[in-house]
């Protein structure tokens, strides 16, 4: 009997103890002052960012001194309707994302520096298919594509990647006109496209040839009639 009530004030002290040691540790607790929230690093604007007012003016002069001309030069659509000009291009920006990071994991691949993006004017051409054989979704409708570029020496060129048979990406380095560029500096006419694969190929897949980094297939307002 004398083991039992020993053995039970043993728990009890123990667990009296335990109490108090918690209770101290929560009160402790409680007395120290929270750290103060982490301040978010502050963004500063680049120095190309305009105001809305300046904005706007752009935007109207080009509807006054663009668009009527583009409209005026395209010929009425087959259902009889007007052509309208293209008044901006946009993508979701999880796309843009997605496109940012892919760019600069391939530059990195290619050890090359992305030090400007290019955006492009183009035009789909008025037929079904683009040359390459790929469905034209809204014939001569204005757009634009996005491709990187890096300096070498006192200029910048455009660029893709190219990938050789062991698998080595370099960049392919391009002219203003997105001709393939010799040593010289002067663009050399050839066909590349053959070897092209679509911007967003999966990163575990490396192929021989040219891996393309321009983005296009955005979308656009107005919308064309179909």
């Amino acid at each position: 009997m004398k083991h039992i009530k020993k053995s039970f004030t043993t728990v009890l002290f123990a667990f009296l103890m335990l109490s108090i040691f918690t209770q101290c540790e929560q009160k402790k607790k409680e007395q120290e002052p929270e750290e103060p929230p982490k301040e978010e690093e502050v963004v500063e604007p680049p120095a190309q960012i305009i105001s809305l007012d300046q904005a706007m003016e752009t935007y109207t002069n080009y509807t006054d001194r663009r668009v009527g001309l583009i409209e005026k030069s395209e010929a009425p659509k087959p259902d009889g309707s007007k052509f309208e000009a293209t008044r901006y291009t946009y993508y979701d920006y999880e796309t843009i994302k997605q496109y940012m990071a892919y760019i600069e994991q391939e530059a990195r691949r290619a050890n090359v520096k992305i030090t400007s993006l290019r955006l492009y004017l183009s035009n789909y051409p008025d037929a079904p298919t683009f040359e390459n054989g790929n469905e034209v979704v809204h014939p001569r409708q204005n757009s634009v594509f996005l491709i990187p570029a890096t300096r070498e020496g006192d200029l910048e060129y455009p660029f893709i990647i190219d990938v050789n048979e062991e698998g080595e990406a370099s960049p392919l380095l391009l002219t203003g006109q997105l001709d393939p560029r010799d040593q010289k500096g002067m663009g050399v006419h050839h066909d590349v496209s053959n070897r092209s694969y679509a911007g967003f190929a999966p990163a575990s897949n490396i192929f021989f040839g040219n891996r393309s980094l321009i983005l296009n297939e955005g979308s656009s307002a107005p919308p064309p009639n179909q």
